[in-house]
C-alpha cells in the first residue's frame, strides 16, 4: 500500500496538464533475472480497449527485435507471467503510461505497466505505440534518453520505436546469466 501511495504522490507531482507525460518507478540497475541466451518476458494482456492491445503489440514486436528479448502476449489470468499491461481512464493527469516494480534484489520481482485511456483514446495509433515502446523499455531495465527513440523522456509520436542504442543497452543490462533457476515467474 505504501508503494501505492508513493506511485500515487509522485504521479500527482509529475502532472502536467498541457502535455501528457510517461512516469516511473523502476531502478536503472534493476533488470529480468537471465538464465540462457535470451529472456523470454510473458506480459499478461488486462487491457480493455483494443488500441492498446494494437499498440502494445507492435511495441513488443519491436523490442522483440533485438536479441535480448522475446516477449509473449498471454492471458491476463495466465498463472506464470513476468508483469501485467492494463488500461483505465485516470483522467487528465498529466501522464499517458507509466512503470511500477519491485526490484528487492536487484531483479524485477513483479511489474506492472499501465496506460491513461483519458489521452490514448485522444491520441493517434502512432503516439500510442510510442507510449507502448517507452513503457516496455521501462519495464526492460531501461531508463530514459535525450535523443529520438521512445524512451525520450517525453512521448511523442515521432519517436515510436527503439532504436540501436536502445537494443545496445539491452545488450549491456542482460550480458551476464544469473544462476539456475533464477527466473521466477509471479
Amino acid at each position: 500500500m505504501a508503494r501505492l501511495l508513493a506511485l500515487a504522490a509522485l504521479l500527482t507531482t509529475l502532472a502536467v496538464p498541457a502535455t501528457a507525460g510517461a512516469s516511473h518507478r523502476t531502478d536503472a540497475r534493476a533488470h529480468w533475472p537471465k538464465a540462457g541466451a535470451e529472456i523470454h518476458v510473458d506480459v499478461s494482456d488486462c487491457l480493455s480497449r483494443s488500441y492498446w492491445r494494437t499498440a502494445v503489440r507492435g511495441a513488443m514486436a519491436d523490442w522483440s527485435r533485438s536479441s535480448v528479448v522475446t516477449f509473449h502476449l498471454v492471458g491476463c489470468d495466465a498463472p506464470h507471467r513476468e508483469f501485467q499491461v492494463r488500461n483505465q481512464n485516470h483522467g487528465r493527469t498529466g501522464w499517458v503510461g507509466f512503470a511500477s516494480s519491485t526490484w528487492p534484489s536487484g531483479h524485477f520481482d513483479t511489474m506492472v505497466v499501465g496506460f491513461n485511456d483519458y489521452y490514448g483514446s485522444r491520441r493517434s495509433a502512432s503516439y500510442r505505440r510510442a507510449a507502448a515502446c517507452h513503457e516496455l523499455g521501462h519495464a526492460l531495465g531501461l531508463d530514459h534518453r535525450s535523443t529520438s527513440s521512445c524512451l525520450a523522456g517525453s512521448v511523442s509520436g515521432d519517436r515510436p520505436d527503439p532504436d540501436q542504442h536502445d537494443y545496445d543497452q539491452l545488450r549491456s543490462i542482460y550480458r551476464h546469466q544469473d544462476r539456475p533457476g533464477t527466473p521466477r515467474r509471479l
